[in-house]
């Protein structure tokens, strides 16, 4: 071979070998793409799948992000009935664990009319003295009792203009005035 041969061979298997590299390089850089993304998808799956998890790993009812009348309603209820300042939501819950969530994460007076029935008077959240307090009751659902139900009543708002006691007494003579 000549001179101008070998070199012109040097030359291709040089360019050969940097193009293996940069193959390899692009093969590995792929591969990590690849694992990256992977792990994306796991932890995307791992996500997805915690967001629907309705309990802790102790079975305590997980917090939503729904917020009526300033409570945080457990997750898996949804509505039944609304009504103007009055909810009642319903959930594939065990009566007991919706109880235990609530005693937990409220501050109330707490009343047991019955066995299956808890009533929770002048309810708060924890840690929160200054929220409006609401009535909110919790309860097995009529005939599924697998199944619990929530119901918040929320007082309604202090007239913004009210009645001096003499405006109230002048209404009352008013009243019984035309009742006579």
């Amino acid at each position: 071979m000549g001179r101008q041969h070998r070199i012109a061979l040097a030359i291709w298997l040089g360019l050969a070998a940097a193009s293996c590299t940069s193959h390899d390089a692009e093969q590995r850089a792929e591969a990590r793409r690849q694992l990256l993304r992977a792990e994306n998808l796991e932890q995307q799956r791992r996500d997805a799948l915690a967001a629907q998890r309705l309990s802790d790993a102790n079975g305590n009812l997980l917090p939503s992000n729904e917020k009526l009348a300033g409570i945080v309603l457990p997750r898996g209820y949804k509505p039944k009935f609304v009504y103007e300042r009055e909810w009642t939501y319903d959930g594939e819950l065990p009566f007991h664990k919706l109880e235990q969530y609530f005693l937990q994460n409220l501050s109330a007076d707490i009343a047991h009319p019955s066995g299956m029935l808890t009533r929770f008077v002048r309810a708060r959240p924890v840690g929160e003295p200054n929220a409006q307090p609401v009535l909110l009751e919790v309860s097995p659902v009529p005939g599924r009792e697998d199944w619990s139900r929530i119901h918040i009543q929320q007082p309604a708002p202090a007239p913004e203009h009210p009645l001096s006691a003499d405006q109230i007494a002048a209404d009352i003579a008013n009243r019984h005035r035309f009742m006579h």
